[in-house]
């Protein structure tokens, strides 16, 4: 009983460590996939020509 008591209250302060740190990376993500986004539609509207050219 002790024991198990003991893993999840190990398991919920390593969360507490460690949610600053995934919260800032999916953060990160998002702006990284945006910015890939953006450079990726501005290369394709560039190599493609206009229609009707």
């Amino acid at each position: 009983m002790w024991k198990a008591l003991a893993i999840i209250a190990l398991g919920l302060i390593a969360l507490m460590f460690l949610y600053p740190l995934i919260k800032g990376l999916i953060w990160i993500g998002i702006v990284l996939l945006a910015l890939y986004g953006a450079f990726a539609l501005f290369v394709d509207a560039k190599t493609k020509t206009p229609p009707g050219r």
